[in-house]
């Protein structure tokens, strides 16, 4: 991760990958090539425009109609849940079941039964399911709420660029769903609360030693439960190989009245191994969650983690670490006014490094077992620390751009207002094509009107309002109202738009 510290806004921009992409150029129906899913359609279709199928008939192969490789097309409207692909694509071509461009294409989870069916079950293999919204419009918040997406043994599989609001989990991950991407995603206003305790956590996955989980340049705030959560009960398996990446995570738990939540938490009753988070970017709102980060669980003897380049603001404490057998913890931006890490762990095995602390280096904020010290003791004290520094105030504001791999013209971007502006100048060269024309919206408002719109004429930036807005409410009410992050904070998504 790049940063241009000597600029009065510092302009971060995470490179794009090697995925395929596609434009958001709006056809009429039929112009793009592949099968097509209707709310009018039938089980008797044949998957073309005029004679769509239904859902439950695409997700299932259409008897073995459909074949590695092939894209099937949800056109809009909204479609009653619960619903359970078993589409099966191969290593050389997944199957893509895919938004029609410019349609709204809704699942709802209202209509599930309270047993243990979820609104969006995964099983199959080698299926990208891109663009989708999965909800649950039910108002009832008092009662377990079903997950939006259960990858539930699911192989290969990529949820791509969906938006999921309103469910219980975002996206519910198992063990035996393996070698699964989570990219590009917008999951808020998730969860439940009882008399005594609130739950809905944004991501809530489970490992597993024989595969993988990847959670890339995802947008999560606003849930009754925690934002990322990896954990095991004991017994039920390890929590191994994730990797959390360019993620923007923010006021987790803060729906709840009973108690506040992490934006990350990983860790269990079962040891977690090969972790690696890196590049993200966390906030809590002045005076709300319980902890930016927290990487173990209680007691639990771990691995290895890496735990570089990410921006963690906010919570109390920051930074938690607890009984690993040792990790990396370098190049990381962490702010906050209580405690910002707490260290509960011998030293030795950690390389950790070159951190930067927003927070006057003398105050007692940095934990080493059961005592505060200042970063100078805590050094000392610790042995860790080498090349960190306190710099007492956050300084230039800071933004991030993250181009997503799969569609061009679409970006993530995040603000950290450091230096209170009321606009920011966003350098979107490497997104927009001069002529191209764009919106950009506010994600704590994600279907109101645009906050910037326009066309790119290739002068390298456009301007955004750092105001912010007022969040959406969820579903049903919550016991505490979302809170509005602008001007301090803000999350983008800018999209090319015909």
């Amino acid at each position: 991760m790049r940063r241009l510290a000597a600029l009065s806004v510092a302009v971060l921009l995470l490179g794009v990958g090697a995925c395929q992409r596609a434009s958001h150029e709006i056809l009429p129906p039929g112009s793009h090539v592949g099968y097509y899913v209707a709310t009018d359609g039938t089980s008797g279709g044949d998957g073309s425009t005029d004679n769509p199928w239904d859902m439950p008939t695409a997700l299932s192969g259409a008897g073995g109609a459909i074949q590695p490789g092939d894209t099937v097309w949800v056109r809009g409207g909204t479609y009653f849940a619960p619903f359970t692909s078993s589409l099966n694509g191969d290593a050389s071509a997944s199957i893509i079941v895919r938004a029609y461009p410019g349609e709204r294409a809704i699942i709802d989870g209202k209509d599930v039964p309270s047993n243990g069916t979820e609104i969006f079950t995964v099983d199959g293999s080698f299926t990208v399911f891109w663009g989708l919204e999965i909800i649950n419009s039910a108002t009832q918040r008092t009662d377990t709420r079903h997950s939006g997406v259960y990858l539930r043994n699911a192989q290969n599989v990529k949820l791509v660029n969906l938006i999921i609001h309103d469910t219980g989990m975002g996206v519910f991950g198992e063990p035996d769903a393996r070698n699964c991407e989570i990219y590009g995603s917008i999951i808020y206003n998730g969860g439940w609360q009882t008399a005594t305790r609130s739950n809905g956590h944004a991501l809530y996955m489970k490992g597993d030693a024989a595969g993988s989980k990847i959670i890339r340049n995802n947008i999560m705030f606003d849930m009754f439960g925690l934002g990322f959560h990896a954990y095991a009960d004991a017994g039920t398996g390890p929590i191994d190989n994730m990797t959390i990446e360019g993620n923007i995570i923010f006021n987790a738990g803060t729906l709840s009245d009973i108690y506040t939540s992490s934006n990350i938490l990983v860790g269990g009753e079962d040891a977690a191994d090969n972790i690696t988070i890196q590049n993200n970017y966390t906030y809590f709102s002045p005076g709300l969650g319980s902890g930016g980060a927290r990487l173990g669980y209680t007691s639990t003897a771990n691995g290895g983690f890496t735990f570089s380049g990410n921006y963690i603001v906010g919570g109390a404490p920051v930074v938690e670490v607890r009984f690993w057998n040792g990790g990396t913890v370098q190049g990381n931006v962490i702010a906050g006014t209580g405690t910002l890490v707490s260290f509960v762990d011998a030293s030795s095995g950690y390389n950790w490094t070159n951190n930067t602390y927003y927070r006057d280096s003398t105050q007692a904020a940095w934990r080493f077992g059961s005592t505060a010290y200042s970063l100078p003791a805590w050094r000392t004290a610790s042995g860790l620390g080498s090349g960190d520094k306190g710099i007492g105030t956050s300084g230039t504001t800071s933004i991030a751009v993250i181009p997503n791999s799969y569609e061009q013209g679409r970006a993530n971007i995040v603000v950290y207002n450091w230096g209170s502006l009321t606009s920011a100048q966003v350098n979107v060269g490497g997104i927009l094509a001069s002529g191209d024309h764009y919106e950009v919206r506010n994600v704590q408002a994600l279907f109101g009107a645009p906050v910037a719109s326009g066309t790119y004429n290739g002068g390298g930036t456009v301007s955004i309002p750092l105001d912010g807005v007022t969040p959406t409410a969820p579903i049903g009410g919550s016991p505490a109202g979302p809170v509005k992050t602008g001007p301090e904070f803000n999350a983008f998504l800018l999209l090319k738009t015909s």
